[in-house]
């Protein structure tokens, strides 16, 4: 679950009935995928008579399918990570925690959905390069493995560029300054 846990969390599951599972507590479950059985950590959102439904705070839709008393393994109550054990909180402590998550990432969908075409159009105008002039040094290496350049701005490796290949990498907001005029 996005948000909640990352990877290298290790997550202590306590086995308890389903009676005992509120809205806002975190599962563990089995979902069937052909003949594979995929282990499942997601919020309960709501209680029905036939079992739980749940979803995970990053996504936008509730889960397929019900957790039954033959599917559920446990709540999860606590989480370690780097080596700190934190508690996992359920009931309506986790109901706002979820909520707030799912609220989270539904504006982060929606904002990439506009802000990533401005910025391309932004990137692709070449308009920030006129008010906007870093410092970068450009530096060329020469190895066993071939030529390869690289530029730095602020002791930091901005881009990276292979003539040999054409591979250019550049991270945010450089390629906004480092433009393909720059690659050769």
């Amino acid at each position: 679950m996005k948000g909640a846990f990352q990877p290298g969390d290790v997550l202590t599951v306590e086995p308890v009935s389903l009676s005992r599972v509120r809205p806002g507590d975190v599962v563990v479950f089995f979902r069937q995928r052909g003949e594979e059985q995929d282990e499942i950590v997601h919020r309960v959102v709501r209680r029905i008579s036939g079992g739980l439904v749940t979803r995970g705070d990053a996504l936008a839709h509730e889960d397929k399918g019900v957790v039954t008393e033959s599917n559920f393994v446990g709540r999860v109550c606590y989480k370690e990570r780097n080596g700190r054990i934190l508690i996992v909180h359920g009931g309506w402590l986790g109901r706002c925690r979820g909520w707030g998550l799912h609220c989270y990432w539904k504006v982060r969908r929606q904002g990439v959905r506009i802000i990533f075409p401005l910025y391309d159009r932004l990137r692709t105008s070449g308009i920030v390069s006129w008010f906007w002039r870093p410092r970068i040094t450009r530096l060329m290496i020469n190895s066993a493995k071939g030529t390869h350049i690289q530029y730095i701005c602020n002791k930091r490796v901005v881009a990276r560029f292979r003539p040999d290949t054409g591979a250019f990498e550049c991270r945010k907001p450089w390629d906004l300054v480092i433009g393909p005029v720059e690659k050769v």
